[in-house]
Parts: structure tokens; sequence; C-alpha cells
């Protein structure tokens, strides 16, 4: 029997029993969306999971826009696009990789332009679905396992047999080479952990200090407060869009050297 969707009311994020601090932080919440019944079972769409496949639907949009078979850039979004591309390829990939690893340059550069998206549309108030999803923390665990498998699958391919021996620094005594490849592998994933809670925290902490911010304003009501407070929100919003870049470039960056690491291990 045919799928059949149906698009259910919204359900709030959770009940805030008025509280007023968590209405404003519940742009930073993930909550219910909607759910759609197929194959006979409700599948329930979060709003995080409503921004993550708008920012799919952005990048798309984006690189159709972009994708002139033209020998000169033109326009400010190809040249932007070109710009950053140049970057990453010239400045974090080829470094990391020896002078090589062009073929990398496209999985770096979309890690890169997804967070940036994500972390942007974040700071839009988009009815209904708003949030930012890299605030979620599954959201930023995917990412990195995605970079975990590119390490992986990298180093396989390019170490073939001797896979292994990435984990085991050379001229170890025979003696240290089970202990120092159990602290290696562990620490290969430690390393891939703190891309996810890295990018999580620092999105998730501007919502919060700008919530707290507000929530003075209920809390007091009082001008006095009001005042230096919306002030002080609208600081953190600018920082705000600094960490949007900033956190893009760090786990591009980050993401560059453990695969580096991997599939140029000498270097």
């Amino acid at each position: 029997m045919s799928a059949t969707m149906l698009l259910a009311n919204p359900t709030p994020a959770a009940s805030d029993d008025g509280n007023p601090i968590m209405s404003v932080l519940h742009h930073a919440l993930d909550s219910s969306f909607t759910t759609i019944h197929a194959f006979g079972r409700d599948l329930e769409i979060t709003r995080f999971q409503a921004m993550v496949g708008l920012t799919g639907l952005v990048l798309v949009v984006a690189a159709l826009l972009v994708d002139k078979r033209t020998a000169v850039p033109r326009g400010f979004l190809r040249n932007s696009f070109e710009s950053i591309l140049l970057f990453i390829r010239d400045e974090l990939v080829r470094p990391a990789f020896g002078g090589h690893g062009d073929g990398f340059v496209p999985f770096f550069a979309t890690c890169f332009f997804f967070i940036l998206t994500a972390n942007l549309l974040g700071m839009l108030p988009i009815p209904v679905i708003g949030g930012t999803a890299t605030s979620s923390l599954d959201v930023t665990a995917a990412l990195a396992g995605i970079v975990i498998l590119v390490s992986f699958v990298g180093g396989l391919v390019t170490a073939k047999s001797h896979f292994l021996h990435l984990f085991v620094p050379s001229g170890l005594p025979k003696a240290l080479v089970p202990l120092l490849f159990v602290l290696e592998l562990v620490g290969f994933f430690i390393k891939h952990g703190v891309l996810m809670v890295r990018l999580f925290a620092n999105m998730l902490a501007g919502h919060l200090v700008i919530g707290a911010f507000i929530g003075l304003i209920f809390l007091s009501k009082s001008w006095g407060v009001a005042v230096p407070a919306v002030g002080l929100s609208l600081f953190v919003s600018c920082l705000e869009l600094l960490v949007a870049f900033l956190q893009a470039y760090v786990f591009t960056l980050l993401a560059v050297l453990f695969v580096g690491g991997m599939v140029h291990p000498e270097h």
C-alpha cells in the first residue's frame, strides 16, 4: 500500500507555564514541528530538522545560481563562493595534505557552507521553525560522525594494509605498541568529539546569554534594567554574527587537520 503523508498541527517545545524566560529561550531549544504518517508509522519532525532541510535547500539554490560556465567569475555571489573555495583549497587543504588533496575540497567546502548557512539562518526570526540547528548536539554529532567516516575511509584507501600503523608512532619500542595504539585510537575519537561539542556549545551559548539578558527585563519589570539589557542583547547578537563565521571556519580547519593526518600522516 502506498505511503500517505499527513501533516499534524505543530506542538510546542515544552510547557513553559507562562515563564517568560523559557519563552525567550524557546529559540535555542528544539521542539516538535509536525508529524508525518508514512509507511504505517508516525514520524516526528522537529524544528531543527526542518532548519537542516531549509539549510540544504538554500545551499542548493545558491549553487544553481553560481553555476555559470563562464571563464571569469561575475557577480557578488559567485565571486564570494570562488574566494572562499580558493581559500579553503590553498590555505587549508593543500598545506595539510602536502600540496595535494584537491579531491577533498568539495567535502570541506560543503562543511563550511552548511555550518555557516545554518548558523546565519538561526539568527533570523523565521516563523514556526526558527532556531539554530547547530545548537543541537544531534546535528553537530552527525557532522562530526561524517568527518570521522571520511578520515577512516581516506586513511584506509591511502594506507591500505598499513592502515593500523597510522595509530602507532614510528620508532616506538614493541613493548609500548599495544598501549600507544589504544591511546592513539581513543585520542582519534576524542579529537572528533571536540568538533561536536565545540560547535554545539558555542552556538548554544549565544542564545542562552541573550535569553538571560532579555529574561532580566521580565523579572525586574524596570526601565532601568530593560535599557541596558536590550543594549547588551544587541551587542551579543553582533558577536553571534562573528561567531557564526568563526565556528564554521574552526570546524572546517579542524576537519582538514584530522582528515589530513590520516591521508597524509607524514606531513
